[in-house]
């Protein structure tokens, strides 16, 4: 390396004319692809983590067969929402999976799609199984609008 250093009109010095030596790059190693979870993909939710969404207590078989039912459909609706954009070999998005938790639960909890349950005085109004305008918002940074 050469290095010239001169003074300008007011005496200060500056560094002009200065050449480096090549520099050969790094060699390239291939390595294994990325996984999933290197890609920060999360494994699709599990019948567990839906009852410690809801916060409900140990699930019985025939509970847990009824929550796995519910997690597929949610899943599918979702994929089939953003037209698979979020999920690679199995493994999904994190804001995509909380959006099959959120739907899942809501079908869980209100499997007739009841917009309003009312006996005497007591009425309720709980959610339905579809995807809310939240959910919505979410789902459309995913999704391909255009072909």
């Amino acid at each position: 390396m050469s290095l010239d250093v001169y003074l300008d009109g007011e005496g200060n010095p500056y560094i002009a004319d200065v050449t480096l030596p090549p520099v050969d790059p790094p060699p390239v190693v291939p390595g294994p692809p990325p996984t999933p979870q290197d890609l920060g993909y999360l494994s699709p939710p599990s019948p567990v983590d839906l009852q410690r969404y809801l916060g409900w207590p140990l699930l019985d078989e025939e509970q847990q067969e009824a929550a796995q039912a519910h997690l597929d459909r949610a899943t599918t609706l979702t994929m089939a929402y953003t037209r698979g954009r979020g999920f690679l070999q199995g493994w999904m998005a994190p804001a995509l999976r909380a959006v099959v938790l959120s739907l899942a639960a809501r079908s869980l909890t209100n499997p007739t799609s009841a917009s309003r349950t009312s006996a005497g005085q007591w009425a309720s109004s709980p959610g339905l199984p579809e995807f809310t305008l939240i959910d919505r918002l979410t789902l459309d940074n995913w999704r391909r609008r255009a072909a």
